[in-house]
This record gives structure tokens, sequence and C-alpha cells, in this order.
């Protein structure tokens, strides 16, 4: 997000209350001297908090942390604060120590102040001046990650018969940062199991569940899109597979879009989601919710039929896609879920399945097609739409809109190409 003039203002004020130098570059990135020291500061993430709560105070706590910090202590106070940190791989890094985790996310080093609440991105001359080895400083990282992580109690949520995990920790700034840590499994399996899916969307937000719970992908996109945009220190919309080998980006979220659909003249209308990612026909008469944040709700308002929900995830492949590969991935999850494979030509391949969950004590009937689309040459996608209404209202209503679905997601349309 662009920063607020007001932000600006307020920033280059206290700044010159206290006397410090400061340049513009023409990205719009500040450099501060103080102490012998200059450091480069974007005034971006402290803009979206200010927006939230117009907080002035906000600014002069953000300028105490990047000038109190601009100082480090010695190896002995140190070594107990040095901590590692997800970011977006899109800031410019520097010199700093960094490790890739995905294409969209690097594992910075970070010496965290006392309070825990600010932090600073290390680099080859802060271990030079302490006369240590990059090593010496991931060392260290990893035994304060560690015992940060025992100390962390795994909190559950039951939705819809499946587990979905969170991390509770006072250091809320460093729960993403756990994902990265190597005995997470040691923490996570006795509650959860094991092997993972998990999101991080920013510091202070985790989710995490069992593969086997995996049919919660589908229902997540609102709310990692929504704490993505709104956190003043985004990380991103990838969903994570956690295994004994690796941890990996799979798949991400991605907005809603803007567009209003135009109806169309047999009384259905074209959704053309994110932009044509997916295109398909609903009822005219439906009623969309996007809230600009990712995934799709469309129900009627004027009766108590159905919601149907749709998300979709792209991955990439290890090995170069097919016409097959649609059928091959969805063969496994036939099984497991008892429901009908329908091979949809052009490289796309239906998942159709029911099932019945309990909420707050409510028996629900869920409908789902999950439907898989192939992007050569190595990504394919996942379109998961489900339909949920509760089992006491099931009636031949439901079942002449569930019949509608089915014939309008046959035929649904991918975009050929990726896409944002």
């Amino acid at each position: 997000m662009p920063v607020s003039a007001e932000v600006a203002t307020l920033f280059l004020d206290e700044l010159a209350r206290r006397n410090i130098e400061v340049k513009l570059d023409d990205e719009g990135n500040y450099t501060l001297d103080a102490y012998k020291l200059s450091i480069k500061v974007s005034l971006e993430n402290v803009s979206r908090d200010f927006e939230c709560d117009r907080d002035a105070d906000r600014i002069v706590t953000f300028v105490d942390s990047i000038t109190n910090l601009l100082v480090l202590p010695d190896w002995q106070e140190a070594k107990g604060r040095i901590r590692w940190q997800p970011e977006p791989s899109d800031h410019k890094f520097g010199d700093t120590l960094r490790d890739a985790v995905s294409d969209k996310v690097s594992l910075v080093l970070v010496y965290a102040d006392p309070s825990d609440t600010q932090i600073r991105w290390l680099t080859a001359a802060d271990a030079e001046k302490w006369n240590k080895t990059r090593t010496d400083l991931m060392t260290a990282a990893q035994e304060n990650m560690d015992r940060i992580l025992r100390q962390t109690k795994i909190e559950t949520a039951l939705i819809e018969e499946h587990q979905l995990g969170m991390l509770s920790n006072e250091l809320i700034a460093f729960k993403a940062a756990l994902l990265l840590c190597p005995n997470l499994k040691d923490v996570v399996e006795p509650v959860l199991g094991w092997p993972l899916f998990a999101v991080m969307p920013c510091r202070d937000f985790v989710y995490l569940l069992n593969q086997k719970d995996r049919a919660l992908l589908g229902r997540m996109g609102q709310v990692v899109m929504r704490e993505y945009q709104g956190s003043g220190y985004p990380i991103s919309t990838e969903v994570f597979e956690i295994t004994d080998q690796c941890i990996r980006a799979i798949g991400d979220y991605q907005p809603a879009p803007e567009r209003t659909p135009v109806p169309d003249q047999d009384g259905m209308k074209t959704i053309r989601y994110r932009g044509g990612i997916v295109t398909f026909r609903i009822p005219a008469h439906w009623t969309e919710e996007y809230e600009e944040e990712g995934g799709g709700i469309f129900y009627d308002e004027d009766n108590d039929s159905g919601t149907l929900r749709l998300n979709v995830l792209t991955f990439a492949s290890k090995t170069p896609v097919t016409t097959r590969t649609a059928m091959s991935l969805l063969e496994a999850r036939r099984q497991e879920d008892e429901g009908t494979l329908i091979d949809l030509g052009n490289g796309n391949a239906l998942l159709r399945y029911t099932d019945v969950a309990q909420e707050e004590g409510e028996f629900l009937t869920i409908h789902y097609w999950q439907i898989a689309n192939v992007v050569p040459p190595n990504h394919f996608r996942l379109a998961i739409f489900s339909y949920t209404k509760p089992t006491e209202l099931a009636d031949d209503d439901m079942a002449t809109d569930v019949a509608m679905m089915e014939e309008e997601l046959r035929v649904c349309r991918f975009a050929e190409e990726l896409g944002e």
C-alpha cells in the first residue's frame, strides 16, 4: 500500500525533533544517519498499522525502534536474542544473512530487542563484528527458536469434523517463524499428527492442519487473504507442506475479482473468478460475497438455500504435466473420499463426493466438486467448490440446486495462463 502523507510528515517531524538527518531515494525509502551508521527505512508497514487506529504514538515508537537497534550489544548479551524471521522475498535485503524458503519467502537471521517487539536484520558485517560465522549465528537462532517452540501451546478447533491447529505464545511476532523450527514435529505431532499443511500470511498468524484434513484448505482462503492484506507485517498467501524432509510451498491463495457479473438471458450469470482464472455460472439472483480478500461465497438470500463456496489453489509440479495429470491427481482422493471421478477432457478432471459434518451441534450436508486443471509445462490448479446446507433442510430444492451446479461446473472454463 502507498505510504500516506500524514505518516511521512509525522515521521520526518519526529526525526527533526531528534536532530537525525534523513534522505529520501527515488523508490520512497528513507536513509537515516545516526551513531555514525546508516540504515534504510520503509514506512509501508507502519503506515498500514497507522491506518487501523490513527495512533500517532506508533510513529514515535517506530523511530525509537529503528534508532535503538542501530547499536548491537556484545555477543554474550546478544546470543540469547538471535532468532530468525520469515519475510517476503521481494524486500531489498542487501547483505542480510538469509535463506530461501520458497519463491516468495526468505528466512532472515535477526536480533530481537529485549521487549521482543522490534527486530533488526543481521548482516555479514554484524557477524564479523562479533567475530562469529554465519553458522554460529544460525546455531544460536535455532537454539533460541526451539526454546520458544517448547513453550508454545498447540490449540485446536473442530471445523466440520476436521482439526485446525493454531500456535499460542506470548511472543506473537514470532509465530510464523516457529514453523521453520527443526523440532516442530516433536511439539505438533502429539496434537495434530504429521505431516502437515500450514499457512503464515503474517508474522502473528499461523494455521496448521494434518494433511488428512486437507478439505479445510478450501475454507481458509478468505481468512488468509484478510490477514495478509490487513497486517503491517505480511509474509505470504502460500500453502506450505511440512514433512520430515522439508517445508515447501505447494500453492497460494489469491484475491477475489472486483467486477460485477452480467446476467445471461436464461436467468444465469457468469462468474469470472479472479479475472477469469475459472469461469462458471450461477443463478442471476444469487448473492456474491468476496470482501476483496479471496475465495468466493454464493447463495440465495431470499430463502433457505445452501451456500456455494469456492477457492482456487495453484500448484507447481516437479515433473511436466500432461493431459492425464488431472485424473492421476484426483484418483487417490477418489478412493479416500469414495467419490466419483470424471474426465472432463482438455486436461481437466472432476471429483464429486458428499460428506456429512457437524458444526455447533448442527448436522450439515456438504457436496464437493474438486476440479483439477493443468497449466503446461509444470503447473496445475485445484478449484474446490463446496455446497453446504443444514441436513434437516435438505430437500427437493437442494437436489435441484445440486443438479444445476453439477451441470454448470462440468463445463466451467479455466484461463490458459497462470495469471497474477
